[in-house]
């Protein structure tokens, strides 16, 4: 026990130390601030996003609803967190370290499994809890559901945790051993990805069984999430056993393959080939954003961490029209259209491929210093495979936008304008941000990608950047074009301000790197 303790404890710590800059105690104390703060923006929209819509499930009658979006909302958070943690492969330095101490493998495999446990439970509190307070502040207060929904938050982490082993098992048995392997894992993720977005999806179309007074055909549609409603608001014996039973076979699952592959090398096959080489018909700038796109989507953990978004863009207009949204908000397109384009650049805000760019040459950085490319033709390759990522989802979705919604002209504008400047500026800033907060050393692509100071950096000052336009709807009286013309200006003085200091000062500190 006394080990196990000592090992979860390390691990939490290497975790906080993993957020540390150069500065030592002070840039963690800096990421744990800038942690809570998106804690409390993720905890707000969710909150807000349940209070615009409980007034609506209690005029139909049906509060519960309320209490049914919070479990597909931890659904979605469990699901998500087990394909990002499963997109990360095992690494032999770890291992072969842990198993060389006088520590049973049992044990260790025990500790890393607690760990992710505790994160993953931590992350659906977070999503979970302010909807259940809601229901009971505006609702009714309930032992019974409170308690129940304690035990749903544990067991569902469990499901994701032992989710994430057996899938990464599957995974590395799958693809390991082929030539591009980390393609097909790619590929896989990416279509698993895909089933957790309709699945959720099918599952929070309430509206049109709300207008038709046919509720219980929406809930007899939808087993598995009634099933949990049902275990939260009336459990009784057979539901807590068969929830109880099921996540503990799967933890059980899970162990026993992470235990016996722990230790193992599970690697691609890669070229042993490492200097850039230059073809005559192309120009440095071409190899090097061909080399930028090969590794974004070869790299599983890359590509799953910063795909969300410009997924969830490109399905935005079919949501709209799935939820009827328009039909259900006594307002105007031209309004609507303010909403939409602040929803995809909230979106935008958590794709930040640019902002670990740097930090994912790790220790092959030397490449790209002792070759005869300009620093900023280097910046300018990244910036090019974020836009080359997230450009065509947002094109797409605003001519989809046309053709579903009819849209005229200025209310596409309204749509597209303002989050094609952001998104500039979200390769900009993130880019930058990882030049002055680069990790270079690491085990593994996902404490870059997810963990590193640069990208909390660039997050929170995307969300703050996101935020201004609604800020200012909720906040002031000014008119929406007075709105829309803020926030594009400052977006715009931004974009310059960031530009001139990534190609000055940037190249600096990249020189130094």
């Amino acid at each position: 026990m006394n080990n196990l303790l000592l090992l979860l404890k390390n691990n939490i710590l290497v975790s906080l130390g993993s957020l540390r800059g150069k500065n030592g105690k002070r840039s963690t104390l800096s990421a744990i601030l800038f942690l809570l703060l998106g804690v409390c923006l993720i905890v707000g929209v969710y909150a807000y996003q349940t209070l615009s819509t409980f007034d609506l499930f209690i005029g139909y009658g049906h509060p519960e609803l309320t209490i049914f979006n919070a479990i597909s909302n931890a659904i979605l958070i469990a699901l998500c967190l087990s394909l990002l943690r499963m997109s990360l492969l095992s690494k032999t330095n770890d291992s072969d370290f842990l198993l060389s101490l006088p520590i049973k493998k049992q044990t260790i495999v025990i500790s890393k499994i607690l760990t992710n446990l505790i994160y993953d439970l931590l992350f659906i509190l977070v999503i979970y809890f302010p909807c259940i307070v809601i229901y009971f502040v505006k609702f009714q207060f309930s032992a019974t559901i409170l308690f129940s929904s304690i035990a749903f938050v544990i067991l569902v982490s469990i499901i994701a945790d032992s989710i994430t082993y057996i899938l990464n098992f599957i995974s590395n048995i799958l693809f390991s051993k082929f030539k591009l392997g980390k393609l097909f894992s790619s590929l896989f993720y990416l279509v698993l990805f895909a089933l957790i977005m309709v699945f959720i999806f099918s599952n929070t179309s309430y509206l049109d069984y709300l207008l038709n007074n046919n509720i219980e055909s929406f809930y007899s549609s939808r087993p598995i999430t009634n099933f949990l409603l049902n275990f939260i608001t009336n459990p009784n014996l057979i539901n807590i056993l068969i929830f109880t039973l099921t996540s503990f076979i799967l933890l059980l699952c899970a162990w026993s393959l992470y235990t016996f592959s722990f230790g193992k090398s599970y690697t691609y096959t890669k070229s042993s080939k490492k200097e850039l080489t230059f073809k005559q018909n192309y120009s440095p700038f071409f190899i090097l954003y061909k080399k930028e796109i090969s590794n974004y989507f070869s790299t599983p953990s890359y590509l799953i961490n910063t795909i969300i978004g410009p997924v969830m863009i490109l399905l935005l207009p079919f949501l709209q029209g799935f939820f009827g949204l328009e039909n259900s908000m006594e307002t105007s397109k031209d309004l609507i259209a303010g909403f939409l384009s602040v929803i995809i650049i909230l979106l935008l805000a958590t794709t930040l491929i640019s902002a670990s760019s740097i930090s994912l040459e790790g220790k092959n950085l030397w490449i790209l210093k002792t070759s005869p490319i300009k620093e900023k033709t280097i910046f300018l390759a990244k910036i090019l495979t974020h836009l080359t990522v997230t450009l065509p989802a947002l094109v797409i979705s605003c001519l989809t936008f046309i053709i579903i919604d009819g849209y005229n002209f200025t209310q596409f504008m309204i749509v597209f304008s303002l989050p094609f400047l952001f998104n500039f500026l979200v390769a900009v800033v993130g880019l930058f941000f990882n030049l002055c907060l680069p990790l270079l050393e690491f085990d593994n692509e996902m404490k870059v990608v997810k963990q590193s100071m640069a990208v909390f950096t660039s997050m929170i000052f995307g969300f703050i950047v996101a935020m201004l336009p609604l800020a200012l709807f909720y906040l002031t009286k000014l008119t929406p074009l007075t709105i829309y013309l803020i926030s594009i200006s400052s977006v715009v003085l931004l974009l310059i301000i960031f530009t001139i200091l990534l190609f000055t000062k940037g190249v600096k500190l990249f020189k130094k790197l």
